[in-house]
């Protein structure tokens, strides 16, 4: 934008050292890829939501000078490369971005910072994930299983979680070896029962709700139908209920007080 407060035409150098690779500057375009949905303006300038902070044509880029600029959440009215895009998007330093751009592959992100103390429950490493899925198979939530055993849950890491722990003390990310992204609470996540899909895929078949997942997917290893829920028989949710209603259900309960009172 230029000084006068009119919109400028995006041909602004960047401030600060210019980021070079060998051959044109990256395409701005494919590397935005699916993130937005932006229009035409002027020959060289198209807008649309911002891919962080949302709007309706907030976000600009400019496909002659390869650079981006957000109105609202841009530092400075600060026009930014591929190389920043990618920094902001996947959490990656300069070297990582200008790799990926350049097609090398990656090693894993390293883990975030841990909690400081006093923040959270301190676990044994995991040993087992177990994933709660949605009717079209996407995770929703795992439960960790840790040595010494016990047990936490955690819910995949958006863009807004990641963003958010750089500037928030409470919220904290951790990531696996393979690079995904992992916040210790459930929050506004979808509550559903464990193995849902061929829990839907069997609607005629005798139901074996267990104590836990281990337990579940031992039945399931029979070949009959199992299912459980996050956080056993004291966490039992009302809406869990619709995906059993009028079925036949087999309650597999531990011998303690909490299996006894889920029968």
């Amino acid at each position: 934008m230029a000084t006068d407060g009119s919109w400028g035409t995006g041909d602004e150098p960047a401030d600060g050292e210019a980021h070079m690779m060998n051959g044109p500057a990256p395409d701005m375009l494919s590397v935005i890829g699916t993130d937005t949905e932006l229009h035409r303006v002027t020959g060289h300038e198209l807008a649309g939501p911002c891919p962080w902070c949302g709007g309706t044509d907030r976000f600009r880029v400019n496909t002659k000078t390869q650079r981006f600029w957000c109105r609202r959440c841009s530092p400075s009215e600060h026009w930014s490369d591929a190389f920043e895009y990618l920094q902001r998007k996947d959490n990656l330093s300069f070297a990582e971005a200008k790799a990926k751009l350049e097609g090398a592959i990656l090693p894993p992100p390293p883990p975030l910072a841990p909690p400081p103390p006093g923040k959270g429950r301190d676990h044994g490493p995991v040993i087992k994930t177990y994933d709660y899925v949605d009717e079209y198979g996407e995770v929703q939530y795992q439960v960790c299983r840790h040595d010494p055993k016990d047990f936490s849950q955690r819910r995949p890491a958006t863009e807004q979680d990641i963003q958010r722990a750089k500037v928030e003390k409470d919220v904290y990310i951790s990531r696996d070896p393979d690079g995904s992204a992992w916040v210790k609470n459930l929050d506004g996540v979808t509550r559903v029962l464990y193995r849902l899909p061929e829990l839907l895929a069997r609607p005629d078949v005798t139901v074996f709700l267990t104590e836990g997942e281990k337990d579940a997917d031992t039945v399931a290893g029979m070949g009959l139908l199992a299912t459980t829920n996050v956080g056993g028989a004291g966490s039992w949710q009302d809406e869990y209920n619709g995906w059993l209603l009028s079925r036949h259900v087999v309650i597999l309960q531990d011998n303690d007080v909490a299996g006894a009172k889920r029968t």
